[in-house]
This record gives C-alpha cells, sequence and structure tokens, in this order.
C-alpha cells in the first residue's frame, strides 16, 4: 500500500505555528538575534501562501515547513543549555555568596518565624538541617546542590526520615521557587525534623566516645 502524502498546514495554520513559537520569552534573546530574523523571514514566507503569487507545488510547502523545522531546532540546539543552566542556578539551595553556618542559618529562621515571616522561616530552617549535615560530615558540602539532592543524599544516610526529607525538600523548593505560602505546620515539620537529626546524630557519636582511649563508661 502506498504511503500517503504528509499533511502540511495550510497559510493560517503554519503562520499560526511560527507566531506561537516565536512569542516564547525563552526565545527572545539579544544572543540569538539571528533566529528572530529567520523568524520573520519565515512568518513572510507563510503570509505569501494567501496571495496570489502563493506557490501551489507540495515541494514548495514543504520546502517552507521544513525551513520553519530547521529554525525551531536549532533554536532548541541553542537555548536549551542557558535554560537548564539557568533553571538549575535557580534551584541552588543557598544563595550565591553566602558562607552561613548551620547555626546562623537557625538562627535567621527563629528570627523570621517569630516575626511571622513563615516562608523565610522555612527555608532557612532547611538550609540548617543541610548544612548541619554538611558540618557534621554526614554528607560533602558541595557547591550548587539542589534540596532535592540534599534530600536523595541524606536519606541514603537517615533511610528511618527518608520520607520526611523528601517532604521537607517539596516545601523548600514550593516556598522559595514556586512561590507558595507557608503554615505554621510547614515551618515546624522543618523544624522538627532538624531537631531530630541533631539527636540522630548524637546518638550515633556516643559509641566512638565510649570507644575513644580513656573514656569511661556510664556507671
Amino acid at each position: 500500500m502506498a504511503s500517503e502524502p504528509p499533511v502540511l498546514p495550510d497559510g493560517d495554520v503554519g503562520r499560526r505555528w511560527a507566531e506561537e513559537e516565536l512569542a516564547k520569552a525563552d526565545y527572545q534573546r539579544p544572543t540569538a538575534r539571528w533566529l528572530e530574523e529567520g523568524w520573520q523571514r519565515i512568518l513572510d514566507w507563510f503570509g505569501q501562501l494567501e496571495g496570489p503569487s502563493a506557490p501551489s507545488s507540495p515541494v514548495a510547502l514543504a520546502l517552507i515547513v521544513a525551513a520553519g523545522v530547521v529554525i525551531i531546532l536549532a533554536a532548541v540546539v541553542l537555548v536549551r543549555p542557558r535554560l537548564n543552566a539557568r533553571r538549575k542556578a535557580q534551584k541552588e539551595m543557598y544563595d550565591a555568596g553566602t558562607s552561613e553556618s548551620a547555626a546562623g542559618y537557625r538562627q535567621r529562621a527563629a528570627a523570621a518565624a517569630a516575626a511571622g515571616n513563615l516562608r523565610a522561616a522555612v527555608v532557612d530552617q532547611f538550609r540548617a538541617l543541610v548544612k548541619a549535615a554538611e558540618e557534621d560530615e554526614v554528607i560533602d558540602a558541595r557547591a550548587g546542590r539542589t534540596a532535592d539532592e540534599a534530600a536523595a543524599e541524606l536519606g541514603l544516610a537517615y533511610p528511618l526520615f527518608a520520607a520526611r526529607l523528601r517532604h521537607v525538600a517539596a516545601l523548600f523548593d514550593s516556598v522559595l521557587y514556586g512561590l507558595s505560602g507557608a503554615a505554621p505546620d510547614d515551618y515546624a515539620a522543618v523544624s522538627d525534623l532538624d531537631e531530630d537529626l541533631r539527636k540522630e546524630v548524637a546518638l550515633r557519636a556516643e559509641p566512638e566516645q565510649l570507644a575513644a582511649p580513656g573514656a569511661q563508661a556510664p556507671l
């Protein structure tokens, strides 16, 4: 059975496709000026489809569609790496250039909560939780770590807390990057988990302290 010819858009549909793609803000970059010019040419070609000199040959129409596809692919190849880099930067846990300690983040979280700024309290309390794990060498200190990555790494170290870690990481992202509101229960979830992990670290350290030379066993 002979294959059916490809479906080609008419002038209105083709122009609408091109206009919708061109309107995406991610492609409006000074470094991609030539892409905008290419889009405009595609728009001009689609505009000619309605005039008396419109190309009637299926081959001509196919070439126009193919040109549009090439422009779209070029835009995606050039823009996507920058978008991914920007999104990753937006997802990083710590503000650029900051070197706050876990205790410092806890103080900031407590002050924000007392002032009624629960969004900031949730964010800084989660940062305190992760920074404490870095300071205690539970996980390596690493720039660019996201909340999800921190939760996954801590979940391996503390399997019993893995579900709670994923929950507070999702809270962190939704509050900081999703611009969601925060409730007292959200702040309590993060601060309670932070306290529970501190207790867990202390419990794990006790056998090491008792095994140290000169250590005395409790009476």
